[in-house]
């Protein structure tokens, strides 16, 4: 028994890995073009030695056209070996075309390091709560139908959410266990998140409100001890607790950018075009129409809750649901439970969902995937929501059906896997059942954003070849 005891933590990352890997790896649906391209052009400035070469988007995408390579060199050079040729076979649909081959094996090693961020994510849920929060969140994360679908794609999305919610995860657990390491891999993992897409940025706005909440919380309960030289003691708090960690953090976000070759030969002018870049992205509207409550917005920006509209329809009946429990237990029954973790750690997670949104608003450029960072982070809560309300039937019960309530989160688990393996391959098709599902969002926001009917097409007119 203790010896299952000890395997059972192995065996949920385990499971929490595989999962989240098969299901993203496995017959992904969309086709577009863009990082296959860069990431070839990235492979031949590599080989070429043209490390001016590195720099091909704005994005700057940088991890996703690594990764990307790395995957395409790999079915290259593998894809004809036993027993590489079985797994490539098995991630590529039917009717594929070699183009298509390339963007599935790329999408492969996207998924690949998307499930070990997820993974790791769900490492540092343990150190800030413990094994029940790291299973249900896990679980979710694994099956939540809008993140496998940019997760399938060939593109910086997938990988931007998954590195900045391990990076706020971290800051959190900094936050709350004032380990040094956790801010330093913070910082870390946030420096690969901008150079994955320029929006991670705000990951820096977010870890100085982290530090700046648990030094308020500090100060007030030592402000009665230092009424004489108390702005000395303040400033010397504020030294230790704010600026000094914000600052480690800052240089580890910028040590990353040492592994960019472009870094090397031109700094200072890949920067300032980044920058200029950026904010034309922040002015300009995109060029494509956007979507919403029955009007077509072509140059003008969608109304200013775009996101918040986005975010309800693509979470889960499941999330959306639990996420509402959340909040109620926070707010309603903080009293009766606890929650499994604190209260700062808590507000600072729904901050961090509500702060992105704002970041995205603001901008001109506004598409639904955009919204990712503040999605995943929202499954995090919604598992905190599923335990809380766990914990609230437990005291409920009589004790000898206590522990029956701990099936309330495997039910959510296996409610959000149900839900997401419906809509398989097309993850993306999935829309809020709370909200009236498709039927409903059809009239509301934009449908079919990854060419989710593409798949069925391509199989037709593959069947129809003689």
């Amino acid at each position: 028994m203790r010896r299952l005891r000890r395997l059972l933590p192995v065996l949920l990352i385990v499971a929490t890995f595989a999962t989240t890997f098969v299901i993203r790896a496995y017959h992904p649906i969309s086709r577009s073009p863009w990082w296959i391209d860069r990431s070839k052009q990235f492979n031949e400035a590599i080989v070429g030695r043209n490390w001016q070469g590195t720099y091909i988007s704005r994005h700057p995408g940088f991890t996703t056209m690594v990764v990307g390579g790395l995957s395409l060199k790999a079915y290259d050079a593998l894809g004809e070996i036993p027993p590489f040729n079985a797994f490539y076979a098995w991630v590529f649909p039917e009717h594929i075309t070699d183009f298509g081959r390339h963007v599935a094996a790329g999408v492969a090693g996207l998924s690949l390091v998307i499930a070990v961020t997820v993974t790791l994510s769900m490492l540092v849920l343990k150190q800030i709560s413990g094994w029940g929060l790291t299973a249900v969140a896990g679980g979710l994360l694994a099956f939540a139908p809008y993140f496998v679908a940019h997760s399938q794609d060939f593109h910086v999305d997938g990988m931007l959410c998954s590195l900045m919610l391990l990076s706020g995860l971290l800051t959190l657990a900094y936050g709350q266990l004032r380990q040094r390491r956790y801010l330093i891999l913070s910082g870390l993992v946030a420096g690969f998140a901008v150079l994955t897409k320029s929006p991670a940025l705000f990951l820096f706005p977010f870890t100085g409100l982290t530090l700046l909440t648990y030094l308020a919380i500090k100060l007030h309960a030592g402000w009665g001890d230092h009424a004489d030289g108390r702005i000395a003691w303040v400033l010397r708090e504020g030294w230790r607790d704010l600026a000094a960690p914000l600052l480690i953090w800052l240089v580890m976000m910028i040590l990353p950018f040492a592994l960019w070759p472009v870094m090397w030969v031109a700094p200072r002018e890949t920067l300032v075009d980044l920058f200029f870049k950026t904010e034309e992205r922040v002015i300009n509207p995109h060029p494509g129409p956007r979507f919403l409550f029955g009007q077509v917005y072509n140059t003008e920006r969608p109304m200013f809750f775009f996101y918040v509209v986005t975010l309800l329809f693509k979470s889960s009946c499941v999330t959306l649901t639990l996420a509402i429990l959340a909040l109620l237990q926070r707010t309603i029954w903080r009293r009766r439970v606890s929650g499994p973790v604190t209260a700062p750690t808590f507000w600072l997670m729904i901050t961090y969902v509500i702060f992105f949104m704002v970041e995205m608003t603001i901008g001109a450029k506004q598409t639904a995937r955009y919204i990712l960072p503040s999605h995943v982070m929202l499954e995090v809560i919604a598992a905190i929501g599923v335990l809380s309300m766990a914990d609230l039937l437990k005291g409920g019960l009589p004790h000898r059906w206590q522990t029956a309530a701990y099936a309330v989160p495997v039910l959510a688990v296996i409610f959000q896997g149900a839900n997401g393996i419906f809509y398989a391959p097309h993850f993306s098709a999935q829309h809020n059942a709370l909200l009236g599902g498709n039927r409903v969002a059809q009239n509301a926001i934009e449908l079919m954003e990854l060419n989710e009917s593409s798949y069925y097409v391509g199989n037709y007119l593959g069947e129809l070849q003689p």
